[in-house]
């Protein structure tokens, strides 16, 4: 059974993969960018750093506290 709800869904799904898609493409291009500098930074001898590490979207997020704030007093 197909619904107004079903139909928003699956749009909104089909709208998740296509950026997901274009994401994928953009980092290949950036990736190659990167290959290319590589290359030529190797010219003049030695190999390039490794790339930085990227840090994960959980590693940065601030802590969320949960509760009653420290030092409340009502119970």
């Amino acid at each position: 059974m197909v619904t107004a709800n079903s139909d928003a869904i699956e749009t909104a799904k089909g709208n998740l993969v296509e950026a997901r898609n274009e994401l994928i493409s953009e980092i290949a291009r950036l990736q190659a960018g990167v290959d290319q500098i590589d290359n030529f930074l190797s010219t003049f001898g030695g190999t390039a750093a490794p790339p930085p590490a990227m840090p994960t979207p959980a590693a940065t997020a601030p802590a969320v506290r949960r509760g009653r704030p420290k030092g409340s007093k009502n119970k």
